[in-house]
């Protein structure tokens, strides 16, 4: 094979690998956000439109850009998009847990409480 043709592949490959993680980020979000929509438990407004925005249609720009000549710029906006929704899992999904008066928060269900007085202690 010729040195265009790793070139080429390689571009090509790297979109894919791109493309790859993007669907199954989409598709753990579309089944994450099912169980909320279950139980009525939804999220503020600014919320919503960070999940909207961050989570769900940045990736998908991204992995867009990467298959053009904005590889770079791809890139670099799936990864804060990406670090974005590591981040909101984290705060969001820990205060969440603890905070919300819903069946699967932490302050109704003992053990977590027991849990959560003994990491206190």
């Amino acid at each position: 094979m010729s040195l265009q043709g790793r070139i080429n592949s390689g571009v090509n490959l790297s979109a894919k690998y791109v493309t790859a993680i993007v669907v199954a980020h989409l598709l753990v979000n579309i089944a994450h956000g099912l169980a909320p929509r279950e139980l009525r438990v939804g999220l503020d407004p600014q919320a919503s439109i960070f999940v909207i925005v961050v989570v769900l249609v940045s990736p998908l720009l991204a992995m867009a850009l990467v298959w053009t000549t904005k590889k770079r710029i791809g890139l670099i906006l799936l990864s804060l998009s990406m670090f974005g929704s590591l981040l909101f899992c984290c705060v969001c999904g820990v205060r969440r847990l603890h905070t919300a008066r819903t069946p699967t928060s932490c302050s109704r269900r003992p053990s977590c409480m027991e849990n959560s007085h003994d990491s206190a202690v």
